[in-house]
Formats: structure tokens, C-alpha cells, sequence
């Protein structure tokens, strides 16, 4: 019973910042959940986007970011979100943040393109070529935020 207790608990820890609708485990074993990520700060503090399918990052300094949209770290350590909700991030080649109104996603050259249609899904193909459903626009930084934590909650479970 107790192995179970630990996997259940390693589960929640390693497996939370993949989901859309997220629940994380803090040291003292507490359970967070959000709509969206929920990512652990420098002190183990547990934050959540308040969006559905929204994102959260950390960033270099160990201070929580969250987003309407997914969350990405620039190649100087800030976290950029999307603004809008539910929506793509990526970094390009350089590291440079890039947002859409879909998911986004970096070619094989590491240019970012994201669908047209807001949640609309991107992918590559077997040459490196990014297909969006509804069509791919580049990334664009305009549509990128750093909203600090405006967007986060901190939520026990119960």
C-alpha cells in the first residue's frame, strides 16, 4: 500500500505539467489544481493558470509566470505567455518567444508557426514542415505577454 502511495505521489509530481487541467503535489504532500499548468516556484510553492488550458512557467530567478495561453522561457531566463487563451507558444532558433492564436510549433530551420484557428492543433511532417489545421501563420511576439503572476492561483484540492 505504501509503494502505491508513492507512485500515486511521483505521478502527480512528475506527470502534472503535461496536462491541460493540472493538479501538482508540494513537498509537504499538499495537492494543488487549476484549469490550467500548475508549476512548483524556488520554494516550492505551487501556482496554477486560472485559464482552462492555460499555461505557467518558471522562471531563472524561481518566480511563477502564468498565462491564458501556454508558457515558454526566452533564451535570458523570462517566461512569455500567450494572450490569448488557451492558445500556442514556442521559441524560435534564437530563443526569441513566439505566440498564436493556435498551437504553435518550431520547423526543422527553427522558425515557429502556429494555427489560424484559435486551439486549432499544429504539427510536423516527415520533412520538417509544420501542417496547421485552418492553416499556419509565423509566430508572432505581439501576441506574446509576460502577465507575471495576474493570471495564477494557488488552490489546495480538497
Amino acid at each position: 500500500m505504501k509503494t502505491l502511495s508513492i507512485l500515486v505521489g511521483m505521478f502527480l509530481w512528475f506527470g502534472a505539467e503535461t496536462a491541460s487541467s493540472d493538479c501538482m503535489q508540494n513537498s509537504i504532500g499538499q495537492v494543488y489544481c487549476g484549469k490550467g499548468k500548475c508549476v512548483a516556484n524556488s520554494i516550492g510553492q505551487i501556482y496554477c493558470s486560472k485559464y482552462q488550458n492555460g499555461g505557467a512557467a518558471t522562471d531563472s530567478i524561481g518566480q511563477t509566470v502564468c498565462g491564458k495561453g501556454e508558457c515558454v522561457i526566452s533564451n535570458i531566463g523570462q517566461v512569455y505567455c500567450s494572450t490569448v487563451i488557451g492558445a500556442g507558444a514556442a521559441v524560435d532558433s534564437i530563443g526569441q518567444p513566439k505566440c498564436g492564436r493556435g498551437q504553435c510549433i518550431r520547423n526543422s530551420i527553427g522558425q515557429v508557426y502556429c494555427s489560424n484557428i484559435p486551439g486549432g492543433g499544429a504539427s510536423l511532417n516527415g520533412i520538417g514542415q509544420v501542417q496547421c489545421e485552418g492553416g499556419c501563420s509565423p509566430g508572432d511576439s505581439s501576441l506574446c505577454e509576460n502577465p507575471g503572476s495576474t493570471h495564477c492561483e494557488s488552490n489546495p484540492a480538497r
